[in-house]
């Protein structure tokens, strides 16, 4: 069963790339495949290790559907939910918080790179 995640600062994050569409003109699918890379990426590093299943299963994607592009970033393991909601004290092979809440911390705690991803993308037009 598939779980949707709300991560905050998204809605400031969706505002600005509105407000920059425009100024964007063509960059905006490497711009957004750049984010959403190290998001992954982070995410990977972020994953708690057993034997790599976890890690191995991440997968992203940026699609146009209309107008608008979309980045993706989704686990195919069947437990990764579990273990990203997993409730402190959770017994992980790696050392705490490691394995708890990784997509979400890969997302805030790269947050002004992705700001700097956007800007620099924008100086490019």
């Amino acid at each position: 069963m598939a779980k949707q995640i709300k991560m905050t600062g998204l809605k400031e994050v969706n505002s600005n790339l509105k407000r920059y569409a425009k100024r964007l003109k063509g960059n905006e699918r490497p711009a957004l495949t750049e984010m959403v890379a190290l998001i992954h990426k982070t995410s990977m590093e972020y994953t708690p290790v057993d034997i790599g299943n976890l890690m191995g299963s991440h997968r992203s994607r940026v699609t146009k559907l209309g107008s608008k592009w979309y980045g993706t970033i989704y686990l195919l393991a069947v437990y990764a939910l579990f273990v990203h909601e997993a409730k402190e004290g959770t017994n992980f092979k790696s050392s705490w918080p490691k394995g708890r809440k990784y997509l979400d911390r890969a997302f805030t705690d790269k947050l002004e790179k992705v700001k700097g991803i956007l800007i620099k993308w924008l100086r490019r037009t």
